[in-house]
């Protein structure tokens, strides 16, 4: 039991499921407000859209995340693709 199914056989999922996880983390320390749900819709009186949501989903996909001890034995890179048809050359 946990916040991300470790068990998860699709790696994109597994990957969007641990970036939703890190925004919502951070969200939540740094505004005091979960945007979690702005990964699938907008509010129309939230301060937080969707393409806030996916800007920071392509900061933290950009960025690799650390598994396992302090030596960090295990390592991911995070995939996130871009609906931006000039970022998909890159």
């Amino acid at each position: 039991m946990g916040t991300k199914g470790l068990n998860e056989m699709n790696r994109k999922q597994f990957d969007a499921d641990l970036v939703d996880e890190q925004i919502d983390t951070v969200t939540r320390a740094i505004l005091a407000q979960s945007v979690a749900c702005a990964r699938c819709h907008d509010h129309k009186f939230d301060p937080f859209h969707m393409r806030d949501y996916y800007a920071l989903a392509g900061i933290f996909g950009s960025t690799r995340t650390f598994f396992g001890g302090p030596s960090g034995q295990k390592t991911m890179s995070v995939e996130i693709s871009s609906g931006c048809p000039t970022c998909r050359d890159k």
